[in-house]
């Protein structure tokens, strides 16, 4: 399987000419001689079992051989993709990693006892261990990610399903079932994806067919969770996965598997708390392989982050790096891409030079391992874009953000998610320098693209309307903004929930557009739903909740009710003088406050204290905040 291929493949990672090939092929060469070893021990400990000890029935060793036979060709076809790599399989690596097979699990007699009986007729034998061989290479070719052959690929998958079929032992279907979901999932069908999964999971059932029936309903949690955003219907393969990786003695990749997706499902419904402690508990098991847990680690690390427990994921990011660099290399697009999260960690503290120093880093990196076309380069136009643009730094932000669209338009496509998300944010660059009527356009054009592949009540765009709706009520059209504003909140209800944090903050906005259109009254109501859904998802003192405190300030100050606005200021005041938030917010805040002192015949040399220093920070923003600071000065004016 491995030992005779070994200085093939060693050559192949050579001839990439990747500064990190050296180091991967160590880590593959580690993983695929301990599991040729383990093959080896796993089958005479099966004939033994029979033949020696009689602790098992003929019929027991052909279950298990067959076991054993799979693990070798999905090995063999691994090894034989790894024998022709190129650089963009080992920054895949991890993936290959992670994905490799688990020869114990074909000593589990109890499982396999309760699989159907395989044929004894010689040539349905060698019928169904072709089969089964070419379903491994499918798979092993999917999970790999490689480039394929669209029409020969998907002709390959139907062929082998309909093979299955005819050959009538239901196992086999439900495996190639689930290879032909992965061939539709990489080309764009997640429906077919989804009933071929639906379909293998119920083959499985009738077949006996444990470990199947446990990775599709995963497979069907992944598609669920991250493709289709349909977070009920993975609620449901959430409960039938852990139920089958129970059935299965929870073996450590598919426990670990199941708790990095359940992880991404407790997030996407608005808990990342509840997620995180999820992936603490995962990252203990002393069971999981290496780079299972590095993965799982780098996923609690970005939960940390999003939590705002800035300090720990910064400890978390300094030792994955390291870690994760003497597994397959300094350089490889892993460690580029712990970095790249790193530098997101200064985004959020409100570091903003930092993040542009620290991004504009793994810019260059990117650039020397893939060249400038690539959706890693892309992906850093994008960051560093976004930390220029809340930098105050507008005009750099644009071109780079008009860079990474345009190249993730050429490699992705105009409709891909990622060329999406890059639009968004080359549309909030627009609105920060002040070009409304551009960003208008371009969240116009998002909302359609959104609308049509992925439905009005998906969350991706629900988020484009409230972008849109800004825009609107930028433009003096507050009724037309309010009516969008609310779409978004039915949208955002629908698809995760009236408790989902993201209703939350779609109701701040939506508050912000009434109080703007003199309806204070009703802002107040909305605001304060606002608070308490994001009170109870993201806790009492999260940063989000500043947005809060500053509309009900100042919506009661529009109604004249200045001592009841005074508390909501102070308060909106200290929680943007915390880390991490942006100058700007923090600014219009101390205005605010400065303003409702004045108001009440409160302290005025703090008022002043507060204007003047609303004043600088707006001053070193640039001239994006002119209007901002002049508007301030012309009020400051006033009290001397």
């Amino acid at each position: 399987m491995w030992t005779a291929r070994r200085e093939t493949v060693a050559a192949a990672f050579r001839a990439t000419g990747a500064p990190f090939a050296g180091v991967s092929f160590t880590a593959i060469d580690r993983r695929l001689s301990g599991l040729e070893t383990a093959w080896r021990a796993g089958a005479i400990a099966a004939c033994q079992d029979t033949r020696v000890r009689g602790l098992q029935s003929p019929a027991l060793l052909d279950q298990r051989m067959a076991c054993l036979a799979s693990r070798r060709h999905r090995i063999a076809a691994i090894v034989d993709e790894l024998a022709r790599a190129d650089r963009a399989l080992l920054e895949r690596l991890h993936y290959v990693l992670a994905g490799l097979p688990r020869v114990e699990d074909c000593a589990d007699t109890e499982v396999l006892a309760g699989k159907a009986a395989r044929p004894t007729n010689s040539a349905q034998v060698a019928a169904l261990a072709d089969l089964e061989r070419r379903v491994a290479e499918l798979d092993a070719r999917m999970d790999l990610r490689r480039s394929v052959d669209r029409d020969r690929v998907r002709e390959a998958a139907d062929g082998l399903v309909e093979e299955a079929r005819r050959l009538d032992y239901v196992p086999v279907a439900a495996g190639a079932l689930i290879a032909r979901a992965a061939v539709r999932g990489q080309l764009g069908d997640a429906a077919g994806a989804r009933k071929d999964l639906i379909d293998a999971a119920a083959a499985a059932t009738r077949g006996g067919d444990r470990d199947a029936l446990a990775t599709a309903y995963l497979e069907l949690l992944y598609l669920d969770t991250t493709i289709r955003g349909d977070l009920t219907g993975a609620e449901q393969w959430s409960e039938l996965a852990a139920a089958a990786v129970d059935a299965i003695g929870r073996p450590p990749d598919k426990r670990g598997e199941l708790a990095e997706l359940r992880a991404e499902l407790i997030r996407a419904k608005g808990d990342p708390a509840a997620a995180a402690a999820l992936l603490e508990a995962a990252v203990a098991d002393p069971e999981l392989d290496r780079d299972r847990q590095l993965g799982l680690r780098a996923d609690l690390a970005r939960l940390v982050t999003d939590l705002g427990d800035y300090d720990r994921a910064e400890r978390l990011f300094a030792e994955l790096i390291p870690e994760t660099g003497e597994v397959l290399g300094s350089d490889h697009t892993r460690v580029l891409g712990l970095r790249y999260n790193r530098a997101n960690l200064l985004f959020h503290r409100g570091d903003f030079a930092a993040c542009i120093a620290a991004h504009g880093e793994v810019l260059a990196a990117r650039e020397r391992a893939h060249g400038e076309k690539s959706p890693q380069v892309a992906a850093s136009l994008q960051a560093l874009g976004v930390c220029e643009n809340k930098a105050g730094r507008n005009q750099a932000a644009r071109e780079h953000l008009e860079r990474s669209v345009a190249l993730s338009r050429d490699l992705r496509g105009p409709e891909h998610l990622d060329t999406l998300a890059a639009l968004s944010d080359l549309a909030g660059a627009y609105s920060h320098g002040g070009d409304h009527a551009r960003s208008e356009e371009i969240n116009r054009e998002l909302l359609a693209i959104r609308e049509r592949t992925l439905g009005p009540d998906h969350p991706d765009t629900a988020v484009t309307m409230v972008n849109l709706a800004i825009e609107i009520k930028n433009a003096g059209r507050p009724a037309e903004a309010i009516g969008l504003q609310q779409r978004a909140v039915a949208s955002f209800e629908k698809a995760l929930g009236r408790d989902h944090p993201n209703v939350g903050i779609a109701l701040i906005n939506l508050g912000e557009t009434m109080r703007a259109a003199g309806r204070p009254v009703e802002a107040i109501a909305v605001f304060e739903r606002a608070g308490t859904l994001l009170t109870k998802g993201l806790g009492a003192e999260h940063v989000v909740l500043t947005h809060v405190w500053y509309g009900l300030g100042q919506a009661e100050l529009a109604r004249g009710r200045v001592r009841a606005a005074l508390p909501w200021l102070e308060r909106a005041v200290a929680g943007r003088s915390e880390a991490g938030t942006e100058p700007n917010e923090r600014a219009e805040a101390q205005l605010a406050l400065a303003r409702a002192l004045i108001a009440g015949g409160g302290d005025r040399q703090r008022a002043r204290k507060l204007a003047e220093d609303a004043i600088a920070a707006w001053r070193q923003l640039g001239e994006h905040f002119d209007d901002e600071r002049r508007g301030a000065e012309t009020w400051l004016a006033t009290l001397r």
